[in-house]
């Protein structure tokens, strides 16, 4: 079977949604392709994967993640699948959201190729869009239409996988969409731990861990007070992973308000990533108020490495923590609520939690689950004679 995977934001040497599905297909002898976009959203560099099963999509530069110009670039990018999505005909076609016009024009073409189609929607764009009240009221005519983009294609899908559940009620509230939907969680396509690695090092520090993009959506206030309050209970120090726009303002604060912290840069390779995550006590997931999200990648890594989350996302994710005592779900306004609870754990208690986290992974994140899931997806795509 001939697949073509659209996933804007993927990178072969990174933990990411389309890496994952070309990897599931990979595994199982199938004729796939991904069409990337070669701009680098993290970096904001143009890169290339040197795989000529991976094709590159030249759209324009973008600085800022919230601008006009990153709009532009993607439905660029969107409408310059079409034309290679025609010249590979496939079987199938799967496309990662956002960008929703890459959703919008894979739809138009699948229907002229009698191709099966799956949308999978990974995060919730225009819902998301951390702005003014006032600027969003203003703007609503034009994200009704980029809304459009992303609900339009999922009447002419086989399936529309989604990212958690908690999506579920922000899309259109129709039968015959319903009845195609099912939510596949993230995963990782490698597991290093074992539950009895998972030890609490929260003797003289209380060690903080953030993987991901440093950007504004993430509430890196709430941090900045947490971190300041714990250290007059404890010595904190705080681990950095990832790049973003906001980066050089949250080191200039950290500096400033002298809490200690070690930054990685990016890294790519998990075995080294989760060395770093194994040296800590907490995962730092804390999101504005107004983000629209249930699970995130960072979550499912901390989660893999056994941390414990300190949390305010709704939907699966504060579901998970409470159900397995897997962290601390607090609101993103009550730092104070996480510097007490944090505060009074034992370090027997901490243990137990990283205990918890990594079952949370075992059971719902880690590769065997989600392959049964997707297996069942595939089927539901193309009918009873995937193998």
């Amino acid at each position: 079977m001939k697949v073509v995977i659209i996933s804007c934001f993927s990178d072969k040497n990174a933990y990411n949604r389309g890496n994952f599905i070309y990897s599931y297909f990979k595994r199982r002898n199938h004729d796939c392709y991904v069409i990337y976009s070669e701009f680098d959203h993290k970096k904001k560099i143009y890169n290339r994967v040197n795989d000529d099963r991976w094709i590159p999509i030249r759209t324009i530069k973008y600085k800022k993640n919230l601008s006009i110009k990153r709009m532009i670039s993607h439905f660029l990018f969107g409408m310059k699948t079409a034309s290679i999505i025609k010249e590979l005909k496939p079987d199938l076609i799967y496309v990662a959201v956002p960008p929703n016009s890459a959703a919008f024009f894979a739809s138009k073409i699948a229907k002229k190729l009698n191709s099966r189609l799956i949308v999978d929607v990974v995060d919730l764009w225009p819902e998301s869009l951390v702005i003014p009240q006032r600027i969003k009221w203003l703007a609503t005519p034009m994200l009704k239409i980029w809304k459009n983009l992303r609900e339009s294609p999922l009447k002419n899908a086989n399936v529309v996988m989604l990212e958690c559940n908690l999506y579920k009620e922000y899309l259109p509230k129709n039968k015959f969409i319903d009845e195609k939907t099912c939510t596949v969680y993230l995963s990782k396509l490698d597991q290093f731990n074992e539950i009895n690695e998972l030890t609490s090092y929260c003797n003289d520090v209380l060690n903080i861990c953030y993987i991901g993009s440093i950007n504004h959506i993430v509430d890196f206030d709430f941090l900045l007070k947490f971190l300041f309050e714990m250290k007059k209970n404890k010595p904190v120090k705080l681990h950095i992973i990832g790049l973003g726009e906001k980066k050089e303002w949250l080191i200039s604060k950290l500096n400033e308000l002298e809490i200690p912290y070690i930054d990685y840069g990016e890294i790519y390779d998990e075995s080294e990533k989760n060395k770093i995550m194994l040296g800590c006590d907490f995962g730092f997931n804390i999101y504005k108020n107004q983000t629209i999200i249930g699970l995130s990648y960072k979550s499912v890594d901390y989660f893999s490495a056994g941390l414990p989350l300190i949390n305010s996302i709704k939907g699966d994710t504060w579901k998970l923590v409470e159900q397995y005592n897997a962290g601390i779900n607090c609101c993103s306004n009550d730092h104070l609520y996480a510097v007490k609870k944090i505060s009074n754990l034992s370090k027997d208690e901490i243990v137990n939690m990283k205990k918890n986290a990594f079952k949370v992974y075992v059971n719902n994140f880690s590769y065997k689950v989600v392959q049964k899931k997707l297996d069942s997806v595939i089927k539901m795509a193309i009918g009873d004679e995937y193998n």
